[in-house]
């Protein structure tokens, strides 16, 4: 399943930043997965499909932001 969360970023305007799997995550995987979006913080800005984390659990998926955060 594709995993969609949020990670803390320092922002003025927000304090957390949406993202998700760009492929699907093994079910078994979730906790190793929730465990590692929970250490990310990000600084604003950050666009719509940038990359937090390449090869995010396995080589070939990411995880991304899915919303433009500006300030």
């Amino acid at each position: 399943m594709i995993l969609t969360s949020t990670v803390k970023i320092k922002s003025k305007k927000s304090a957390l930043a949406p993202v998700k799997t760009t492929m699907d995550i093994p079910m078994d995987k979730l906790p190793e997965a929730m465990a590692q979006i929970n250490k990310v913080q990000l600084h604003a800005p950050v666009a719509l499909g940038d990359i937090v984390i390449e090869n995010f659990i396995f080589d070939g998926c990411a995880l991304v932001v899915t919303k433009t955060i500006v300030e």
